[in-house]
């Protein structure tokens, strides 16, 4: 009878997903992206998804809070809570929506426990689910660079807790010759681009770039380079391993977890980076160092053998879409 019941629910499941502007065609945020992946993922498994919130649903997912009234049960989608000394203020609007909340989707156990620790425990059933790509997006040509070996930094806004200064180091002191570093999204901070054409290095600023231009940098770089320090499910982490690019992180927060359920050789380096006391509140304006060495020697490491192909398929958009569906089904019986 559940089976049935179960398949019944796939079939006409009525989904809203929505925004203070009730559309998600300009999203640029990792959320706004992840949501437009989520949506025709959903839509393929049968769910009818809206994003006006005076429709009759099943569920209303709220993205980080409920910014309408939820009709049907509601379901919401937590990544990191607010750590800052004025916490409790900047977590109100989460804490409000945990406490109408059926169901609560985390985007790691790491962001469960900080939720846990800076907003409140929920009385509702909880989850955790990784955000997700689509492999068909990487389908796209390399991009034209004139270096052998090429890295990625990417951000949608570079703030002191991506800590760009400690990639730039790690990448000039590892001395690869014929190589790159493209670093895309804003910079806030003044960091000097760097062209060396006695050993051939270059550090080259694209700036704030489309999908499909990112997309192209995963197809022809060696690995992205990854220093955030405490962060929730970083997309661009789950990008690049979706896309095959390897993936060079510290492993302070969430980005240990990603690689978990698949083992790709040479895709995944974690460095180890500082602990922190996980209830005590950070000012993420203080720079902190990356591990130097660490960073260095895995940089070596993926320019000494030829790009292997992979992808993680525990993080392809669409199985992604599946454990959401699921979750909804448990909340609505």
């Amino acid at each position: 009878m559940i089976k049935i019941k179960s398949n019944l629910l796939r079939k006409t499941m009525r989904i809203c997903i929505t925004n203070k502007y009730k559309t998600w065609n300009n999203a640029k945020t990792g959320k706004g992206l992840f949501v437009k992946r989520l949506i025709p993922a959903l839509e393929r498994l049968g769910c009818q998804v809206t994003t006006d919130p005076k429709k009759d649903v099943d569920i209303t997912l709220g993205i980080g809070k409920f910014v309408f009234s939820p009709k049907g049960k509601a379901v919401l989608r937590l990544g990191d809570a607010h750590k800052e000394k004025d916490h409790k203020k900047l977590n109100k609007p989460k804490k409000n929506s945990i406490e109408i909340a059926d169901g609560i989707i985390y985007q790691s156990g790491y962001s469960m426990k900080l939720c846990r620790i800076f907003i409140g425990e929920p009385k509702c059933t909880e989850t955790v689910i990784f955000n997700g790509a689509n492999p068909k997006a990487f389908n796209v040509e390399p991009y034209d660079s004139p270096y052998k070996h090429n890295f990625l930094a990417s951000a949608r806004v570079w703030t002191p807790q991506k800590r760009l200064l400690g990639i730039k180091r790690v990448f000039l002191e590892s001395d690869v010759r014929d190589s790159c570093l493209f670093i895309c999204g804003e910079v806030k901070t003044v960091v000097d681009a760097v062209y060396d054409p006695y050993n051939k290095m270059e550090i080259r600023f694209l700036g704030m770039v489309d999908q499909k231009t990112l997309a192209s940098l995963y197809k022809t770089c060696c690995a992205m380079l990854d220093a955030t320090w405490l962060t929730a499910c970083p997309n661009n982490v789950v990008e690049a391993l979706v896309a095959g690019c390897p993936v060079i992180s510290q492993n302070a927060s969430s980005v240990c977890e990603l690689g978990l359920s698949e083992r790709h050789d040479k895709a995944f380096y974690l460095i180890q980076d500082r602990e922190w006391d996980m209830k005590k509140p950070v000012d993420f304006n203080k720079r902190r160092s990356v591990s130097r060495s660490a960073f260095i020697q895995a940089i070596k490491d993926v320019t000494s053998t030829p790009k292997t192909e992979f992808t993680y398929k525990s993080l392809h958009i669409d199985n992604i879409a599946k454990q959401y569906l699921g979750f909804f089904e448990k909340v609505l019986r």
